[in-house]
């Protein structure tokens, strides 16, 4: 239904079948030009929009009225809709996410289980990374990763160790060898077994003492570096001289400074 009612408030056109008076009072659209009302009809449950409009003839109003009952059918169709699918949705997104967690957990357990079985004795072993790209995997890569740094601490670590008892034991063999040659025979109890084997060879051990405990500071990165020089010469000649205590074979040395 479509109406052209002028200032005086009489239809001056309208559409076939409208009524000759209109539908809602003029007032009700609103002084503003441009101004739209949306309202209901009392009678037939019209939706009606009002224009007005200036001409050099004059102020008209536009209305246009339309029946609800299209508007309200399709809200009850679409309210019908949704009610319907509401339960298919929810069931469809409680299965999707319960298959998310499902596998996001299996991928936990297997690496729950993984680490678990790690052992101090076989650090090679690595935790399962998962096929599918996320949180998961990337946990998985970042373990693997800190159990390749515990492994290689580990394999540095008893490396240190058999390197230092080896190096431990050739100046306790020295000093043990000399006061069992003492305790045999206390006349060769002298000043030149004293400073000739036990006190360098006690010193030497001193040496490696102190080494371990400075190497053990540089592990807890509580020692700053320091780069000096070293005489290998007099290194070269220490050795010598010591194997030459140590030992019934005659050592020589060609030192060039």
């Amino acid at each position: 239904t479509v109406q052209v009612i002028n200032e005086a408030g009489e239809v001056v056109r309208r559409s076939a079948g409208a009524p000759t008076t209109a539908v809602i009072p003029v007032t009700d659209v609103g002084s503003d030009r441009r101004h739209v009302v949306v309202g209901d009809g009392t009678d037939d449950g019209f939706r009606i929009s009002g224009q007005h409009i200036l001409t050099p003839q004059g102020g008209y109003t536009i209305l246009v009225a339309g029946s609800s009952e299209s508007a309200e059918s399709t809200l009850k169709t679409v309210a019908l809709l949704l009610g319907a699918a509401a339960p298919i949705i929810i069931a469809a997104a409680a299965a999707a996410t319960y298959r998310l967690v499902k596998r996001s957990l299996r991928s936990v357990e297997a690496i729950r289980v993984r680490v678990s079985d790690i052992s101090t004795t076989d650090l090679s072993e690595r935790v399962p990374v998962p096929e599918h790209r996320d949180e998961i995997s990337e946990l998985a890569h970042t373990m693997n990763a800190m159990l390749a740094r515990i492994e290689s601490g580990h394999t540095a670590q008893r490396q240190f160790v058999g390197d230092a008892s080896h190096e431990l034991r050739s100046p306790l063999a020295a000093i043990i060898s000399a006061l069992e040659v003492g305790q045999a025979h206390p006349e060769l109890l002298n000043t030149e077994l004293t400073a000739g084997t036990l006190i360098p060879e006690a010193y030497r051990m001193q040496a490696l003492v102190e080494d371990l405990l400075l190497l053990a500071r540089a592990d807890e990165r509580a020692l700053l570096p320091r780069v000096e020089d070293i005489d290998l010469d007099d290194l070269a000649e220490r050795e010598a001289t010591r194997l030459r205590r140590a030992s019934t074979h005659t050592v020589y040395t060609d030192l060039q400074p």
